[in-house]
């Protein structure tokens, strides 16, 4: 019974870990697309200059992958 009882608290807790990375996965891959969007607007009213949009899309891109490292040792 103990074993059990065991097993259930791990498959919850392996479920709120995919939950929880699932939808922080989600949150940053809508930045990267609201950033590329609003920057795509922004440059071409000519407030940003192309130099700026590509460092922060890359800025950006840089942390997805920190990111997905992290979530790989998670897992």
């Amino acid at each position: 019974q103990k074993i059990r009882a065991y097993e259930k608290h791990s498959v919850w807790a392996e479920f709120g870990k995919a939950a929880f990375i699932t939808a922080a996965s989600l949150v940053l891959r809508l930045g990267i697309a609201t950033t590329i969007l609003w920057g795509s607007v922004l440059l071409i009213e000519g407030k940003v200059d192309l130099f700026t949009f590509l460092f922060f899309i890359t800025k950006f891109i840089e942390y997805f992958k920190h990111f997905n490292q992290f979530k790989i040792y998670l897992l």
